[in-house]
């Protein structure tokens, strides 16, 4: 019988992922849903997947809540990683002690300080780099220590712990570096900025973004090949990153599509909306737009009259809630509703489908699977002109945008749709159709990014 001629240098990927379905972070649910598909497509190539979920990223995301809250998050963690256990033998067989270890050092932690400047302190630059610099030396070691070369490494997330995982895998192993970035990498803040506003914010940002460039410059000069983007807006909002990608010579590459809606939403397309109600779910954080909801909200309570907002997500500080109901009470917003946060999908997409407008005024994304989701569900989308919002979705009938921050041009386009009932027709449009077809299947998002992996993997 002859030999299969091996085409591929590295038939082992490493995959450095968070996949999580039960936490509100649009990064972990893309991991999830992608690596179900590039698991069984590389398995058709031969290419073995191994994964690697950082552990300081569960810490950290432990850190982020109150104890009895971070408890319950952590078996929300657990019960979707233990998902995928079977599937990657390395990860399993020290999945129960990276989980000790993890419980272990929380305890420290909220032991160490009092709850009321625990997030200040322990996420100080220094003190948050240096936590996970030790914890992902460490767990890395273990991990190279059982693996057999040659393999390759694939990080899905551009986050600090990812990152620092990713360095620690390339210093070990000498191993060829593709990274997704979902987020531009890091904050491009100038020293005369800091200087300027000269505030522990900024000072401690600028610190941050200066150390995370030194390690996506130690990963380009050790082994980078291949950075991703699920748009072009990391680049766009990090452009010092591509002095590294030329530097280095990185290949960049934004496959499409990059993102994808769970075909189940189709159904939902069909469910009698509410002419008057206005949703919006996602991440309820400043740069997501949470404040400007309410002062948006207060312009269209006065112009129509049946108007009602409907808010569902969950807090990412316990002070943006606080500062959230204290603004509620001080415009005197009447027709607005908290539902909180709703992880069962199927009940998440039955109540946002009743909805015919999504009020949208993120700052900041690379993508935004809340807007494809809601235009996959027949809303109508009004948000800021951001560039990934441009990029992905213009030319579409049914999305709105206006000048980012203009809070009355954004309330007036939502009056105009609200006052004229016209949502109807504009989510039935044949460019939205076209649209949905594209992105509606996970599979072709893995493909796409199978394609530009395997040329990493492909024998030199």
């Amino acid at each position: 019988m002859l030999k299969k001629p091996k085409i591929f240098k590295y038939d082992k990927l490493v995959i450095i992922a968070m996949p999580l379905l039960g936490l509100p972070a649009g990064g972990f649910i893309r991991a999830h849903k992608v690596l179900h598909h590039l698991h069984d497509i590389l398995q058709d190539h031969d290419i073995q997947i191994e994964l690697y979920t950082p552990p300081s990223l569960i810490l950290n995301t432990l850190l982020r809540y109150d104890k009895e809250e971070s408890y319950k998050v952590l078996d929300i963690i657990v019960k979707d990683l233990k998902h995928f256990l079977p599937k990657y033998n390395i990860f399993n067989t020290f999945f129960d002690y990276m989980i000790k270890y993890i419980i272990q050092e929380y305890e420290k932690y909220f032991k160490l300080i009092s709850n009321n400047i625990k997030q200040k302190i322990i996420n100080f630059p220094s003190i948050y780099l240096d936590r996970i610099n030790r914890i992902e030396k460490y767990f890395t070691k273990k991990y190279l220590y059982r693996i057999k070369k040659p393999f390759a490494i694939y990080t899905m997330n551009e986050n600090i712990e990812a990152i620092i995982s990713t360095k620690y895998f390339a210093l070990g192993s000498k191993a060829p570096v593709s990274i997704m970035l979902q987020l531009p990498p890091y904050p491009e803040i100038t020293p005369n900025k800091v200087f300027t506003k000269f505030n522990i914010k900024y000072i401690s940002t600028f610190s941050l973004s200066r150390n995370i460039k030194k390690i996506y410059d130690k990963i380009a000069q050790e082994n980078l090949h291949l950075l991703m983007a699920v748009s072009p807006t990391p680049f766009l909002e990090s452009p010092s990153i591509l002095e590294v990608i030329k530097r280095n010579n990185v290949r960049v590459y934004i496959p499409k599509p990059s993102n994808a809606y769970d075909k189940e939403l189709i159904n939902y397309r069909s469910t009698r909306k509410d002419p008057c109600l206005v949703t919006y779910f996602g991440r309820l954080t400043p740069f997501k737009g949470l404040y400007d909801l309410l002062y948006i909200w207060k312009i269209i309570e006065r112009n129509v009259s049946c108007a009602k907002l409907q808010i569902i997500g969950k807090f990412d500080k316990y002070i943006y809630k606080y500062n959230f109901f204290n603004l509620v009470k001080k415009l005197e917003l009447k027709n607005i509703e908290y539902l909180g946060y709703i992880p069962k999908r199927s009940r998440l997409y039955q109540i946002v489908s009743r909805a015919s407008i999504l009020l949208y005024p993120s700052y900041h994304d690379s993508f935004s699977l809340t807007v494809l989701e809601s235009i996959a569900l027949g809303l109508v989308v009004a948000a800021y002109d951001i560039p990934a919002i441009r990029y992905i979705y213009s030319g579409l009938p049914n999305v709105f945008t206006v000048p980012r921050g203009d809070i009355k041009r954004l309330a007036s386009v939502i009056i105009d749709i609200l006052k004229q009932d016209k949502a109807l027709e504009l989510v039935n449009n044949s460019k939205v159709i076209e649209f949905l077809r594209l992105y509606g299947s996970w599979n072709n998002v893995a493909r796409a990014e199978a394609r530009a992996l395997l040329r990493v993997l492909r024998k030199s």
